[in-house]
């Protein structure tokens, strides 16, 4: 049982109770609006606030969207450009090529004509040689002709004043009038031949028919030789105008030739200008592509954190497979980059990051070493020659990437 105490205590706080209860509640009432007004206004904050976050990455997805489609289209110009440059290139290389074997024919045909000039050039000196001999024996024979001739006629004057001498017959080389003809045989003691027999008539017949026929067979003789030699020199002059004539036309070719060669081979130096320019323009587009499609990191990472940063972006580490990429990656990277090329699964089978295996490497002298086994990642290091400049290294340290989308 409750004793008188409890049930005084219990009957006075029930009196406080009712003194106080109206003004506490009127309170609390107050407080439960309070806090209803400060809700709504923190939830049409955070209203406000997430319709301004919705606007704005939608302002920066368009933004980023306008900017990858033009990065998109640009890399296809590019592209193009590079297709139509190799086209171009490959024809001006066709026509080089055709260029260069017509260049050579011609050199084997200016050869060839050369060494035919050579010989007409060696045959036209013989010949003039020849013509020269003839010539000379030409004019010997007319001087031995002459000598003879002479010779003959002095035999003669000597038989016709040994003849007028012994009672012989000799004649007049001249014709001359009946007064003239004995003029001359008294001047050689004789006088015109008194023919009072039939035998007389005979010898004197007889004498002159073997004068004549004599003098006859000694010119024959010298004409016939005259006659084979001045046909033999109008046979060597007749060759050496043809010679001559084939020397200038074999001349007026081989200048041709010499100046087509030199036309060819200034046409040849054009193209291969052209070649070296356009190559020079590609090598420049095929440059700004791969920027463009490669970007680097601006903080330093390990192998795999490069990594793991070039796939949030869209890409991987970069993959080099030619020469020419090698190139240029090199020529627009100034500091130690990764690639994407390790042996992290299995030491000592390099595998790029697409898994293909590694075909063709550039590595400094002496790498990969592996050192130790530690070493698994590779870094590009562009202060050593483009082609030698590939290095392990631990995939642990820092390095800045390179990422390719």
């Amino acid at each position: 049982m409750m004793g008188l105490e409890d049930i005084y205590e219990n009957a006075k706080r029930k009196d406080i109770q009712n003194k106080t209860g109206p003004q506490t509640q009127s309170h609390a009432q107050d407080e439960d609006k309070d806090q209803k007004r400060s809700g709504s206004r923190c939830l049409v904050l955070m209203t406000v606030s997430l319709w301004l976050i919705c606007v704005l990455l939608l302002v920066f997805i368009i933004l980023q969207n306008i900017t990858i489609t033009a990065e998109r289209d640009l890399i296809k110009s590019y592209k193009n450009t590079v297709e139509e440059f190799n086209q171009t290139i490959n024809s001006l290389q066709g026509n080089y090529t055709d260029l260069m074997i017509e260049k050579h024919q011609l050199q084997n045909n200016f050869s060839f004509i050369s060494h035919k000039k050579l010989e007409l050039e060696t045959r036209v000196k013989d010949v003039t040689a020849e013509k020269d001999q003839l010539q000379r024996s030409v004019e010997f024979l007319s001087q031995k002709k002459l000598e003879l001739e002479t010779k003959v006629t002095s035999l003669s004057e000597e038989l016709k004043e040994e003849a007028s001498k012994q009672g012989w017959f000799f004649m007049s080389n001249e014709l001359k009038s009946w007064s003239d003809s004995r003029k001359y045989c008294r001047d050689r003691g004789a006088d015109l031949v008194i023919i009072n027999s039939e035998e007389k008539q005979n010898i004197t017949i007889t004498a002159e028919r073997d004068l004549i026929k004599s003098y006859k067979n000694t010119v024959e003789e010298f004409n016939q030789t005259i006659n084979s030699l001045q046909g033999n020199y109008t046979d060597l002059m007749n060759e050496k105008h043809q010679l001559q004539n084939n020397f200038s036309s074999l001349s007026q070719k081989k200048l041709e030739l010499e100046t087509r060669v030199k036309d060819l081979t200034a046409e040849k130096d054009q193209l291969q200008r052209n070649v070296d320019v356009l190559n020079q323009k590609k090598l420049e587009l095929e440059t700004g592509v791969t920027s463009l499609s490669s970007f680097f990191m601006s903080e330093e990472r390990s192998w795999s954190e490069s990594r793991q940063y070039c796939k949030d972006h869209g890409a991987d580490l970069v993959i080099i497979k030619s020469e020419k990429k090698q190139r240029n990656i090199s020529s627009f990277t100034k500091e130690r980059v990764w690639i994407g090329l390790s042996d992290i699964h299995q030491e000592g089978n390099m595998k790029w990051v697409d898994n293909s295996p590694l075909n063709l490497g550039f590595w400094l002298k002496g790498e990969p070493n592996g050192q130790g086994g530690n070493e698994d990642c590779i870094e590009l290091m562009p202060s050593h020659p483009v082609l030698n400049n590939w290095n392990d290294f631990p995939c642990s340290e820092k390095r800045k990437g390179i990422c390719e989308k």
